[in-house]
């Protein structure tokens, strides 16, 4: 029978061969995960692909989900690559609608696509977060764009677990601007950031999100995930 428990050992849903305070517990923990604002990760599709085939596991998005997680935060992934291999249509608009954040990873021949998304999520009134391989060095670039809000160059899953935080108390720009790794525009439109955070381990992917994954994409990559 397969546990039905996270990493931190908790119930991932109430079970009736559960104790009484393991369900208590649940409640306890799902109640906190709830007060956070819901995060939505996105890998877009690109027009122009640099292989002829460019298509793999997200893998930095799923380490990022997974540690917010454990953390009480609720995060979601819309990979539309995988969409695409699924010759699935999505309407994005009505992807977002039900998140509070929404995250971009960006590379370089994604700016383009990233930013369209972008704009499309502010439209909607969404607090547009960007991060990845092409936000170092390229931090002012972004947030010349007024509809991105916040850019975490480097390696952000401890940044941006504080941003959500501070985003999900109320917190405003004077709070969010003493986090470590997060750039931003303050009141007057000046960009200003605080360097990049730095670390020398990653976190790991919880189980259940491996099994997620290896759902996802193995049919697609020969049921082997490169890592």
């Amino acid at each position: 029978m397969k546990d039905n428990s996270d990493e931190m050992g908790l119930p991932e849903k109430p079970m009736a061969n559960k104790s009484l305070i393991e369900n208590q517990l649940w409640h306890i923990f799902n109640y906190k995960r709830s007060s956070f604002k819901r995060v939505l990760f996105v890998k877009t599709s690109i027009d122009n692909f640099i292989k002829v085939f460019d298509f793999g596991v997200p893998l930095g998005l799923w380490v990022l989900k997974s540690y917010l997680y454990k953390r009480g935060i609720e995060a979601d992934i819309l990979d539309e690559r995988l969409n695409e291999v699924r010759k699935e249509k999505i309407d994005f608009e009505k992807a977002i609608e039900p998140y509070d954040i929404i995250g971009f990873s960006v590379t370089t021949c994604e700016v383009p696509k990233v930013l369209e998304k972008a704009k499309r999520a502010k439209e909607q009134g969404k607090i547009v977060i960007i991060g990845g391989l092409f936000t170092r060095h390229n931090e002012r670039y972004l947030l010349e764009h007024e509809f991105v809000d916040y850019v975490i160059p480097g390696v952000s899953f401890e940044p941006l677990t504080k941003l959500v935080v501070a985003l999900s108390n109320g917190q405003k720009f004077e709070q969010i601007g003493g986090i470590e790794g997060i750039y931003q525009r303050d009141p007057s439109g000046k960009i200003i950031g605080k360097s990049v955070w730095q670390t020398d381990t990653l976190p790991s992917i919880d189980k259940s999100s491996w099994d997620k994954i290896i759902e996802d994409y193995g049919p697609y990559l020969n049921n082997k995930i490169d890592i």
